[in-house]
């Protein structure tokens, strides 16, 4: 899937922020090289990294090098370029490049001549005809969580060199692996709160058809196989809640209100989302899923018990802006993957004013509802359509 998430390291300039192709160029593999774009680019953080790094992690676009630094091809620079146009910091002093040469005397990188840049993806994410298929064949658990597997990417050296050194970039500028699936609730409350932290995020959607998730790999990961699963520096961790929490608590920062600190609204939050994942959901997934995924016939007794739910969540939000109060917070963005799933499976929110309101309220408020959110919810109901069809032959 392509990254929509690379940022210029000397104009600041980010790909999804673009309405327009730019391309943009990594780091050279080649220590002298790379040592001759960190000097230049002049930022010093950039000098703590090792090559590998910076070539996987850093790019400069386009408008930095001139129309002779490209091939023929215009699709590659050549072997010498360097970023010369429009540079604003004054270069590194040699003191602090000799820290970067001492870094790299060690590093195991291959020169290359060339390297690629890169154009501008589309911030839309590919459905691939693999990943519908894919959907029939989920597994899912009682609480009605997919479980699901991907093939991890390769894990970063955790020397303490590097560790010390990662502490001098801003986290925020790299991006988190998470493994997924489209159409998964708690998928999406792990996109919702990347979103309102506006963290970058390195999707891996999952080939649920191949049953990747009991994989020797992924399993090293996750041994209980299921998404999402999140690999942030070489730290895997799943449970979609327990995810947002970290996520609030590394890179929200000591005023961030999505987990507040104060610790009897933080305990009201923690609440919302114990049932969340302990009562809504799971009354959804026991009357829901039986339907769609065994061709059961509805049962009233556990539509009752989703309804007494719904009542709670209504009385939750009686008075009150968001589920907690008047700031949105990780409860709101939890709960809004659910009630919107619950919408998506045609189950009247009517007799619940409250619900309705706050959910209307949270597809504007809630930051980057659309690509976050709505667009699992509409794969989601394409796996009902399919489900339908088949326990109706």
């Amino acid at each position: 899937m392509p990254d929509t998430h690379r940022t210029c390291e000397v104009c600041g300039i980010k790909e999804r922020h673009l309405n327009e192709k730019r391309f943009f160029a990594r780091f050279p593999l080649d220590v002298n090289r790379c040592k001759e774009w960190v000097k230049i680019v002049g930022k010093e953080d950039l000098a703590y990294l090792q090559v590998h790094m910076l070539h996987d992690l850093k790019h400069v676009c386009e408008v930095h090098f001139s129309r002779r630094d490209f091939t023929k091809s215009k699709k590659r620079l050549k072997k010498r370029a360097v970023p010369k146009l429009n540079l604003t910091p004054p270069p590194l002093r040699d003191e602090i490049l000799f820290q970067f040469l001492q870094l790299n005397s060690q590093a195991d990188v291959t020169p290359q001549g060339q390297f690629e840049v890169q154009a501008v993806p589309s911030d839309s994410m590919p459905a691939s005809s693999s990943q519908h298929s894919s959907l029939e064949k989920m597994d899912v658990t009682p609480q009605g969580q997919f479980e699901v597997q991907a093939v991890p990417s390769a894990s970063m050296p955790t020397s303490s060199s590097q560790s010390s050194s990662l502490e001098k970039i801003n986290p925020v500028e790299m991006a988190i692996d998470l493994y997924f699936t489209a159409g998964s609730a708690p998928c999406r409350v792990v996109l919702l709160v990347a979103a309102a932290l506006d963290l970058q995020l390195n999707l891996k959607p999952l080939n649920l058809w191949e049953r990747e998730q009991l994989q020797a790999d992924f399993l090293k990961l996750n041994p209980q196989h299921t998404v999402p699963t999140i690999v942030d520096e070489g730290f895997p961790l799943w449970e979609s809640r327990a995810i947002s929490r970290y996520l609030v608590n590394k890179y929200g920062g000591d005023s961030s209100s999505l987990y507040p600190k104060d610790l009897m609204a933080r305990a009201l939050v923690d609440q919302r989302l114990d049932f969340d994942i302990g009562t809504l959901y799971p009354r959804f997934a026991q009357y829901f899923y039986p339907q769609v995924f065994g061709g059961a016939k509805p049962d009233a007794a556990a539509l009752k018990k989703l309804e007494e739910a719904l009542v709670f969540l209504n009385a939750f939000l009686e008075g009150q802006k968001y589920v907690t109060g008047d700031v949105l917070t990780i409860a709101d963005l939890s709960l809004v993957a659910t009630i919107s799933t619950i919408d998506a499976a045609e189950i009247s929110l009517k007799s619940y004013p409250n619900v309705e309101k706050w959910f209307e309220l949270m597809k504007t408020t809630a930051p980057d509802y659309q690509n976050a959110n709505q667009k699992g919810i509409d794969e989601f109901k394409k796996l009902i359509a399919q489900m339908k069809a088949k326990t109706e032959l």
